[in-house]
């Protein structure tokens, strides 16, 4: 039997949603009222004609215990499609709508959540939202697509972390030295873009609280500007001005050495130091989470396969440091990216980490499994291959060892709303 397509499950899961909208509450800037009333009866009355509603920032709940998965598909560029068309072939559910932009594999996100996961990490392109950096616009087409994936998540319980991807073809069209030379006014033209962009997409997404916004995945020295930290404020200001209570992840700051970044855990008191001061409008840091990298494999996994094995390590070394100092600081990190093989050697470390993470919450929010949408399955960080039984558009999976050691760390119970977390916020 076929499968509906992505976009067909999609509808459903559009007009359930809608009921959800108009029963949220919002609160109002108006002047001496800080009333939280229904957004029905706000539209309806004339003196709210105009009037933007705002995030009590203070109201902004820390995470809940998120275990989940990150799943390729809309992190690659059209023109990577157009160039590698049979690397990347169109998945049944796309043929019928003809899309451009490849979608992550419904059959896979469907499974993840259906074995026990809370959270799905959704890599996306810059190029793809947007097709001019420098134009105000969004990409309509794509953004459609994009929304009825993450609403298709989240109506299944789901939380979505919208990772931006950004290539070094996509900041030399603002800073054609690529981040080489420090450039002010190349510097300016890359913030203003970079700040209109989260303030376009926080607008796309001001009503579904689920929506996690990692303002860069694994951000570059060499790709970034020389200001990070004021580009990485700009955005969250951007974000907070169009009233959204979404959490926002401050990304790690980047490193030209490899290793290094993609193991962020280890260097992360330059990060905090480099970003403790990022804060809200209203001068506070909730709802503001550090996004961190760990990766279990040795250098340059990708020329090695899921059966490769892993460099011995003590992951409490460097996890009980990490901890210290967010507790310290009252303040929360999520690993949003976990790269492990499927050798003994990574399974037994991967184990202890997973652990630990989940051990220290509420200052770890969890953890978010790379490998998910991977085309190559024996690529080493796969989670999942597919059965016999799979046919082009009706997909069966077989999890794989990493997947299964992963999903033992999930939390036990799905927190269906983050409006709703029990827990008090941090400062």
């Amino acid at each position: 039997m076929v499968k509906p397509a992505l976009n067909s499950g999609f509808v459903v899961a559009s007009i359930q949603l809608l009921s959800a909208i108009f029963t949220s509450r919002l609160v109002v800037a108006r002047p001496g009222n800080t009333d939280v009333i229904d957004p029905k009866t706000h539209m309806k009355d004339p003196k709210n004609i105009g009037v933007m509603p705002v995030p009590v920032i203070s109201q902004i709940p820390i995470l809940p215990l998120l275990g989940g998965v990150s799943v390729s598909g809309m992190e690659l560029p059209e023109e990577v499609i157009e160039k590698n068309p049979t690397e990347f072939p169109s998945p049944c559910e796309s043929k019928s709508s003809k899309k451009e932009y490849p979608l992550p594999p419904y059959d896979e996100v469907m499974h993840y959540l259906e074995k026990g996961s809370n959270v799905i990490s959704l890599p996306v392109a810059w190029e793809n939202i947007q097709t001019h950096i420098l134009s105000d616009d969004l990409n309509k087409d794509f953004m459609e697509e994009l929304e009825d994936v993450i609403k298709t998540i989240t109506y299944q319980g789901g939380n979505v972390v919208l990772e931006l991807r950004s290539s070094h073809e996509r900041i030399r069209q603002v800073k054609p030295d690529n981040g080489a030379v420090k450039n002010s006014t190349l510097d300016d033209q890359f913030l203003d873009a970079y700040t209109k962009l989260w303030s376009n997409l926080a607008k796309s997404f001001l009503v579904n609280r689920r929506v996690i916004f990692s303002l860069a995945s694994l951000p570059d020295n060499a790709m970034t500007p020389a200001r990070w930290p004021k580009t990485i404020q700009a955005a969250v200001t951007a974000v907070r001005k169009t009233g959204s209570k979404n959490v926002i992840l401050l990304p790690s700051m980047g490193n030209r050495n490899l290793s290094v970044r993609h193991n962020t855990i280890k260097t992360f008191d330059k990060t905090y130091h480099a970003l403790k001061d990022v804060k809200n409008p209203d001068n506070t840091t909730f709802g503001l989470v550090f996004d961190l990298t760990q990766n279990f494999a040795p250098f340059d996994h990708k020329k090695h396969n899921s059966t490769t094995a892993c460099p011995a390590r003590n992951t409490t070394d460097y996890v009980t440091p990490l901890v210290k100092l967010l507790k310290e600081n009252k303040r929360q990190a999520f690993i949003g990216r976990v790269v492990s093989g499927s050798h003994e050697t990574c399974l037994s470390i991967l184990k202890e980490f997973l652990s630990d993470i989940k051990g220290a919450y509420p200052h770890i929010a969890g953890f978010s499994m790379y490998g998910g949408g991977i085309r190559k399955e024996d690529a080493f960080g796969a989670l999942v291959k597919k059965t016999n039984n799979s046919t082009e558009c009706d997909s069966e999976f077989e999890d794989q060892p990493n997947f299964n050691v992963a999903k033992k760390f999930f939390p036990e119970k799905i927190v269906k709303d983050l409006d709703k977390s029990p827990l008090k916020p941090t400062s």
